[in-house]
C-alpha cells in the first residue's frame, strides 16, 4: 500500500477505533472498476467484508436500503 492508500488505511482504522461503539457499517467504492465493499459489524461485534459487482445488490443494513451498483455507477448527469 502506498500514497494515497496509506493515508485511506490509516484513516479508517482511526475511524473504527473512534467510532467503534456506534459504527455498524460502511461503504468503499472503487473508482477504477465496478466494485463496491460494504464492511457491516455482525451480532458478535466481528467485522464482516462483502464484496459486490455489476448487476449485484448492495444491502445497507444500518439504513435498511439497497441499491444496485448498476445504479452507483450510473452517470448522473446528461450528455453534453
Amino acid at each position: 500500500m502506498g500514497g494515497g492508500a496509506e493515508v485511506a488505511g490509516r484513516t479508517l482504522r482511526l475511524a473504527r477505533r473512534s467510532l467503534r461503539g456506534i459504527l455498524r457499517e460502511y461503504v468503499l467504492v472503487s473508482q477504477t472498476e465496478q466494485r463496491v465493499e460494504v464492511q457491516r459489524r455482525n451480532e458478535r461485534g466481528v467485522w464482516e467484508l462483502h464484496f459486490f459487482g455489476p448487476g449485484e445488490k448492495l444491502e445497507l443494513s444500518s439504513l435498511g436500503v439497497s441499491v444496485s451498483v448498476d445504479a452507483v455507477y450510473a452517470n448522473p448527469l446528461p450528455p453534453q
